[in-house]
Parts: C-alpha cells; sequence; structure tokens
C-alpha cells in the first residue's frame, strides 16, 4: 500500500508539473498574441500615415508641375515681348533674345567701324552683362571673335559698357586679361565665350544690340 501510495503521488506530482507547464506555455502565447496585436495596430497606424503622406506628396508634385509650366510660359513669354508686354518683334536678321534684337556680323573691322556700324542700325555693340546672355552671344556668333560694347577708353582699368554702366560682378575674362595698362577695347571669343582687351585697330566681327 505505501508503494501505491508514493507512486500515486509521484503521478501527481507529474500531472501538477505537466499543468503548469502548460499554463505557462498558453501564459508566453497570450503574451506573444498581445505583443502582435500591439504591432499589428501599429502597422496599421504606420499605413495609414505612409497613405496621407503619399497623397500629401502627389498633391505637392502637382503643384511644383504646375508652378514649372507657369514658369516656362512665363519664360517663352519674356522671350517674346517686352518689358510693357508688347510684340517683340525683331527685323530680317535679327535674333530676338529677352526683349532685344542681335544681329551678328562676321565681316572684320576695327573696333570704331563695327561702334559707327551698330550706330546706323540705331544700335549699340553688344553688352553681355550676364553669364546667359554670353552664352546666347557665342551660340550665335559667325565669327571666330567679334567686338564688344565694353572698353576703358575713359579711365584706364575702369571697364564700362557702351550704355555707361560700370562692368559688374559677373565677367568673363581670359586667363590674364584685361592686361594692366593695356588695349582697352574688348572683343569675345566664339571658342569658349572669354573676353580678350585688344587695339582698337584690330579687326573682328561685331554683335549689335538694340531694343525690340
Amino acid at each position: 500500500m505505501r508503494n501505491l501510495g508514493w507512486k500515486t503521488g509521484m503521478a501527481g506530482g507529474k500531472a501538477l508539473l505537466i499543468l503548469l507547464a502548460y499554463q505557462h506555455k498558453c501564459t508566453e502565447r497570450f503574451h506573444d498574441y498581445r505583443d502582435n496585436e500591439v504591432l499589428i495596430e501599429r502597422d496599421k497606424d504606420n499605413f495609414i500615415s505612409l497613405k496621407v503622406h503619399e497623397h500629401i506628396i502627389a498633391k505637392f508634385h502637382y503643384r511644383v508641375s504646375e508652378t514649372v509650366n507657369a514658369l516656362s510660359s512665363s519664360v517663352v513669354w519674356s522671350q517674346n515681348c517686352d518689358v510693357t508686354g508688347s510684340s517683340c518683334n525683331c527685323s530680317t536678321g535679327w535674333i530676338r533674345f529677352w526683349e532685344r534684337c542681335y544681329i551678328f556680323i562676321s565681316n572684320d573691322t576695327t573696333r570704331d567701324k563695327a561702334s559707327e556700324a551698330c550706330r546706323n542700325y540705331v544700335a549699340k555693340l553688344a553688352m553681355p552683362k550676364v553669364q546667359a546672355m554670353n552664352n546666347f552671344l557665342v551660340d550665335h556668333m559667325t565669327s571666330p571673335m567679334a567686338w564688344l560694347g565694353l572698353s576703358d577708353q575713359e579711365t584706364e582699368g575702369e571697364f564700362k559698357w557702351s550704355d555707361g554702366e560700370r562692368l559688374s560682378s559677373f565677367t568673363s575674362w581670359s586667363a590674364g586679361h584685361p592686361l594692366d595698362n593695356g588695349p582697352g577695347f574688348v572683343k569675345i571669343a566664339k571658342d569658349n565665350g572669354s573676353w580678350y582687351n585688344v587695339e582698337w585697330n584690330k579687326r573682328s566681327g561685331y554683335i549689335c544690340t538694340k531694343k525690340c
């Protein structure tokens, strides 16, 4: 009888251990389930947030596209119209850029003759005051070099444009130019857009400009 009781106690102890282990396992799985539930809710929130941001980005992209289209239209308008909004028409042989017309002459001549020829057109030698203008001239030049409306003939070393405006922050001088105490009249080179100050009696093509 004693052995039977001992065996019964052992069996009961094992059953209790199995029950406790099973209970522990269930508790772990329950906690895992709760953790997964929290993660799922978090993922749902993140997904909703992403969809909201996707919508915002789509609207922003649309507005940017509209702005770019408007700016493109504005650029086209500015190249075809002057600042008053009237049509900007250039005569035959002249090329329009912004609100001005340009003509590119390849006949070699002195600086004085080039300036005189431009005056006969009621125009001045070209004055590329910004990089975009300098690039435009280079793209359309018909001669290796061309006279510009830039010189320091009034005051040595103080370069001014033909309209009287002083040379500003933008320049395109070639290396070593302008020459100190050198000639005061400026040419532009087609191959690289660089400026050179040379003697007035050198011969080159020239570029004239006037308002539309």
